[in-house]
């Protein structure tokens, strides 16, 4: 009776946080749509989570590989997810099946934010040469730089559109437009950022044309990303075979117990079957996180 009654508990909060969290994207669109007309508040700013506390390090991890995300939103998630899973293996196989839950819940985030690592960057890298050629198109319309960055802001979206437009919207409050261009460099510290920033700032600085000078560096960055796409192609089988070695382990323990092997009731239900089956995931974690930064040193 317990089982079910744990089981039943667990679906109906998973329903209640899942219908959460289609509100909260759907305002999460809405902002972002109105962040478009009016840059004023960044996303940031923005939870839908009521008072939802983040570590400092969930948010910052989430930020460099999720950044359209709610932080709010997908902590709430995870504990949700770690807590019903940790609930119906305390009601169906004792606690040691919920410590393993909660161990494998806290293993699986950890690496699928190692795994996403660093993809705001590769968003903002590809934002750079279609935000050039939009602000090229604004001056060549006959718009102002300050006016032709800010449009082409807006149209970009992403973690490099808020930059510009906060730069905009700090050049109107009064502070001088190479300043506020070059901030976007200390905040974005990117090779492409660099050299979008340094075309402009030359542009302003020398005057003339600046619209071709643009077109050109816009050109260069698709030139050097094509290259980088190329190289993390060839990674690609290293990166395959490192998900697979992790991904093994915990699988063929899943089989295992789904065919009624008496290794379950030993992992689960005794003290060194716990100390073997922690030590274990604990190895695998290591072996993953290994195994993905040589994968990574080899982009």
């Amino acid at each position: 009776m317990a089982p079910v009654l744990v089981a039943t508990v667990s679906v109906v909060v998973g329903s209640v946080v899942l219908s959460r969290l289609g509100v909260s994207a759907r305002r999460i669109g809405v902002s972002r749509r109105l962040d478009a007309a009016a840059p004023g508040a960044s996303r940031g700013e923005r939870s839908h989570w009521g008072a939802v506390v983040v570590p400092a390090i969930v948010r910052r991890a989430l930020a460099d590989a999720w950044p359209e995300a709610d932080a709010s939103a997908v902590w709430t998630a995870w504990l949700t997810c770690t807590t019903t899973l940790a609930l119906c293996g305390v009601g169906f196989y004792g606690p040691g099946a919920g410590a393993s839950a909660v161990v494998v819940a806290a293993v699986a985030g950890a690496a699928g934010l190692r795994l996403a690592r660093g993809r705001r960057n590769e968003i903002v890298a590809a934002s750079v040469a279609p935000l050039l050629e939009s602000t090229a198109r604004g001056l060549r319309s006959g718009a102002a730089l300050a006016v032709a960055l800010a449009e082409a802001g807006s149209e970009s979206g992403g973690p490099l559109g808020e930059e510009v437009r906060r730069a905009a919207l700090r050049h109107r409050a009064g502070v001088p437009l190479a300043a506020a261009i070059g901030d976007i460099e200390a905040r974005l510290p990117l090779r492409e950022v660099r050299l979008a920033v340094t075309a402009l700032l030359v542009g302003l600085e020398t005057g003339g044309e600046l619209a071709p000078s643009l077109d050109g560096v816009a050109a260069t960055v698709r030139d050097q990303r094509e290259v980088a796409a190329e190289a993390r192609a060839l990674a690609t089988q290293a990166r395959a075979s490192a998900l697979m070695l992790a991904a093994a382990p915990p699988v063929f323990a899943l089989v295992m117990g789904a065919a009624g092997s008496g290794a379950t009731s030993f992992l689960l239900g005794t003290v060194p079957g716990l100390v073997c089956l922690m030590v274990a995931l604990v190895l695998d974690a290591i072996g993953a996180l290994w195994m993905t930064r040589i994968a990574a040193g080899a982009r």
